[in-house]
């Protein structure tokens, strides 16, 4: 496959695929230094990305921003754009799935992904579909497909509507469930549910927030279901959900994310307030303290 770099004499030829997601695929450029991603693209929204790109403010974390948009040779047409590669890194839901590593990487993980999310929500960005990135063998961690960023930029904004299963709240997962689609607004609240979910599941070694045991006649018949009546197993008032056995306790974590969790996945719910969830801020603080072993 063949593309063109605006105002290049040659075209470019593309290598081997390096991933494949909802939305399209990403294949490695000739000289390994860039990706190349083609599918369902707005080439309004990446242009606009490569205007306004983030510079991190902080270390541990970067964005494989876009940087070019590219033509079909043929056509003359819009048909991928180009971004930074990230070398040697691997797809953070690997930490979902049992992979060993200590737990001080998990903490920084987590942490490096709070930081980021607070660079783009500064920058007028929404993530959305957390995770979407990769992380390295020093937890630090790349942002990728930064094509699904919502923009909200006075003259310019781009509804994202991205979200993922494991991570999506409450009211994206109703959403999908009654027949809507992508391009819908994401808001703060979605960013901060989605960012406690990907938490929990880093600092909890892959268990979800809402895996338990039913209980009763009233208990919700799967995990989805659960997630959305906000029966939450951890919750002491819950009756109808009680933790799997052999999971890691509530109170294997520190006590102040323990309530940040609280306030996410109780007092946050639907059932109660969204706008109850913590701030990326509250979360950078109570994680920042627990950044203490060193490799």
């Amino acid at each position: 496959m063949k593309v063109l770099h605006r105002n290049a004499q040659a075209p470019t030829t593309l290598g081997a695929t390096v991933g494949v997601g909802g939305y399209g695929a990403a294949y490695e450029g000739p000289t390994g230094s860039h990706v190349y991603k083609l599918g369902e693209v707005d080439f309004g929204k990446v242009a606009h990305l490569i205007a306004n790109r983030v510079v991190p403010t902080m270390q541990g974390y970067c964005y494989a921003w876009p940087e070019a948009v590219c033509l079909d040779p043929v056509s003359g047409y819009p048909c991928c754009y180009a971004m930074q590669k990230a070398n040697d890194g691997v797809e953070t839901e690997m930490l979902f799935s049992g992979l060993q590593v200590p737990e001080w990487f998990r903490v920084r993980v987590v942490l490096n992904h709070v930081r980021s999310l607070i660079d783009l929500e500064a920058a007028g960005y929404r993530r959305g579909d957390l995770p979407n990135s990769l992380f390295h063998r020093d937890a630090s961690i790349t942002e990728i497909d930064l094509d699904s960023l919502q923009v909200n930029h006075p003259g310019a904004t781009y509804h994202s509507g991205a979200a993922k299963v494991t991570t999506a709240p409450p009211e994206v997962l109703e959403h999908y469930q009654q027949g809507g689609g992508p391009g819908f607004e994401t808001t703060r609240e979605h960013d901060a549910w989605a960012f406690a979910s990907l938490a929990w599941l880093v600092l909890m070694r892959g268990e979800h927030p809402f895996d338990a045991v039913p209980v009763g006649a009233g208990a919700a018949a799967n995990l989805t279901q659960r997630v959305l009546a906000g029966q939450w197993p951890h919750d002491p008032n819950c009756a109808t959900a009680e933790p799997r056995p052999g999971s890691l306790p509530l109170s294997y974590l520190d006590p102040s994310l323990q309530s940040l969790f609280r306030q996410t996945f109780v007092d946050g719910h639907p059932n109660r307030d969204p706008r109850n969830r913590p701030t990326l801020q509250a979360w950078e603080k109570a994680l920042q303290p627990l950044d203490i072993l060193t490799p």
